[in-house]
Formats: structure tokens, sequence, C-alpha cells
């Protein structure tokens, strides 16, 4: 009798785990947007105050 090839099933892209690791890749993928939040409010608080100083400047030579 001849057996038939194993077949590898199909991946549904289920994970096993704990409840605490569950907690900590999600606290650790929130950590990550925070930072990259950060990392974005950081770039547009320095153009900002780019701005407030060229501004600033121009008041300043309005009362010369």
């Amino acid at each position: 009798m001849k057996s038939k090839p194993v077949e590898e099933p199909e991946d549904l892209g289920v994970k096993i785990g704990t409840h605490d690791e569950v907690f900590w890749t999600q606290l650790k993928d929130k950590c990550d947007d925070t930072i990259r939040q950060c990392t974005f409010e950081i770039e547009i608080q320095r153009h900002l105050l780019e701005l407030a100083e060229k501004r600033i400047a121009v008041e300043k030579e309005k009362l010369k």
C-alpha cells in the first residue's frame, strides 16, 4: 500500500501565546507607535521654532 505524501497545512495566521505575552507585545507595539509619533512631533516643533524666530525678527525690524 502506497502512503499519500504529507501536505503542509495552510498558514491561518493564528499565533499562540500566553495572556502576558500578548500584553507585553501590545505594550511594545504601542511604545513603538508613541516613539514614532514623538519623532514626527519633534520635527514639526523644530520647523515651528524656525518660523517663530523668523517672524520675531520681522516684527523687531518693524520697530526700528
